[in-house]
């Protein structure tokens, strides 16, 4: 009973974060968020995937300890590449708990990234790889709702309320 309600409950929070309930998102970076400073509000990619790689990702809260962010990807999510962390970093306010991640199909977070908020994907998501000596960090949680989460060395720091 109790993971079938978590189940709806994903399924519900992902419904919920979809283009069609959440419309107007922008995509200030064509896909790219590496190097961006965003403030609250709602990115949908609008080549249907994003990718985080090249610099970090800055989310500036502008002093408001509940600003949202909500990202929107029909397909996939990629943060870093290989031998090429990167870091999600919170500013001003900023906090992992209003961050969140609508993925249309698989997300990867690469080795030894710092990636941050709620991830609720429609297929898996992987998170590091199997010999990964360094840590990956999760300040967040990994939610596939048809396929696996698989991680490796990862660290997981759930959002305080």
């Amino acid at each position: 009973m109790i993971a079938t309600a978590a189940v709806q409950d994903a399924r519900t929070a992902y419904n919920n974060m979809s283009a069609g309930v959440l419309p107007g998102g922008v995509d200030p970076g064509a896909g790219q968020l590496g190097g961006l400073t965003l403030t609250p509000g709602i990115y949908k990619s609008a080549g249907a995937t994003f990718i985080l790689t090249g610099s970090d990702l800055t989310l500036d809260g502008q002093g408001d300890p509940n600003a949202v962010w909500v990202f929107q990807v029909a397909a996939g999510l990629t943060i870093g590449a290989p031998a090429a962390p990167r870091s999600i970093i919170l500013t001003n306010g900023a906090k992992a708990k209003n961050v969140f991640w609508y993925v249309g199909t698989a997300a990867r977070i690469e080795d030894k990234c710092n990636m941050v908020g709620t991830i609720i994907a429609s297929a898996g998501i992987t998170i590091s790889t199997v010999a990964q000596a360094s840590t990956t960090k999760l300040d967040g949680r990994a939610i596939g709702l048809n396929a696996s989460v698989t991680m490796v060395n990862t660290l997981i720091n759930m959002p305080t309320p």
